[in-house]
């Protein structure tokens, strides 16, 4: 027994020993980092779909893209046809499922990520739809400064927030400047459309100023717009199709928010349009209207001055 003693002490320390190995190699060193990475992250994607639920839906779309406009979207890390991420990429994200929270961190990941770890934006979402947590994604991708990541998130944010906000009084100030300017353009059709030939002349100005088909503006009388409210919808159209949008699309958003009950500065402001240039767009305009009401006139005199000289 003397000599069992320690032997059956010996056991016991190897099997303590073994199962404490045993311990470590089902816990990777740093476990504990990627769960609060995930934690932190996960908190801070949840602010940003808060923020982004009280905002319009196009305007934090494009809000994100403009964040990360300098990230190069690349099939490999050595692609030699990489592209800067645009609005596109983040619609496709939101098509696949994505909220905004967990696209701003993906983009901030996949920017930060390793070069020899490389993984595509789509290779990385399928990560975290396969069910994996931000910090295993973050190790996987290489990336060391998570602190650089939470600064992207964070600066994402507060630009999401800024767009939750209402209209500010120098934007109310605008909106309501452009209702009288559309005023203003009715007040110059009247008089010289009180004629279908004024009718025309109208409509040609109008069509003119905005590069479009005389068939639209008339469209857009059909729909029960007035002439001013046909020059603010071109001049917002205008704007939208500077991002890339159709003539076709940039009218429909215009026109499915009018006939939602929005005022055009709300439009203007959910759809993070400048108000200044579509109230000059429109000011321009109503010159253009009062123009055609004197070239209207000038043509009906000249039938008397030439009845006069041949008396």
């Amino acid at each position: 027994m003397e000599h069992r003693q320690p032997i059956v002490g010996l056991k016991r320390w190897s099997l303590f020993l073994i199962v404490a190995l045993m311990l470590g190699a089902a816990v990777p060193a740093g476990a504990q980092k990627p769960a609060e990475t995930d934690t932190q992250l996960g908190k801070e994607a949840r602010e940003i779909d808060a923020s982004a639920s009280r905002a319009d839906a196009a305007r934090v779309s494009r809000r994100i893209a403009e964040e990360f406009s300098t990230v190069q979207v690349k099939s490999s890390a050595t692609d030699p046809n990489a592209r800067p991420l645009t609005l596109q990429d983040v619609q496709t994200l939101r098509s696949k499922g994505l909220g905004y929270g967990e696209i701003t961190i993906l983009l901030a990941l996949y920017a930060r990520q390793s070069s020899v770890t490389f993984s595509t934006i789509d290779q990385i979402r399928e990560m975290k739809q396969s069910g994996q947590g931000w910090g295993p994604i973050a190790k996987t991708l290489g990336v060391e400064r998570l602190g650089a990541v939470r600064r992207d998130v964070k600066r994402t944010d507060h630009a999401v927030r800024a767009l939750a906000q209402p209209m500010n009084e120098g934007e109310q100030k605008h909106a309501a400047q452009l209702q009288a300017e559309a005023k203003g353009v009715d007040a110059e059709a009247a008089a010289a459309g009180s004629t279908p030939d004024g009718q025309r002349r109208v409509t040609q100005a109008i069509a003119k100023e905005f590069k479009v088909d005389e068939s639209v503006v008339t469209s857009l009388r059909n729909r029960g717009l007035g002439f001013g409210e046909v020059a603010i919808t071109l001049a917002l159209a205008d704007e939208l199709k500077k991002r890339g949008m159709t003539d076709q699309d940039a009218l429909k958003t215009i026109l499915d928010r009018r006939a939602a009950g929005q005022g055009w500065g709300q439009i203007t402001h959910d759809l993070d349009l400048k108000l200044g240039r579509v109230l000059s767009k429109v000011k321009k305009t109503q010159k253009e209207v009062a123009h055609a009401d004197g070239a209207g006139a000038a043509k009906a005199e000249k039938p008397e001055r030439t009845e006069r000289v041949g008396r």
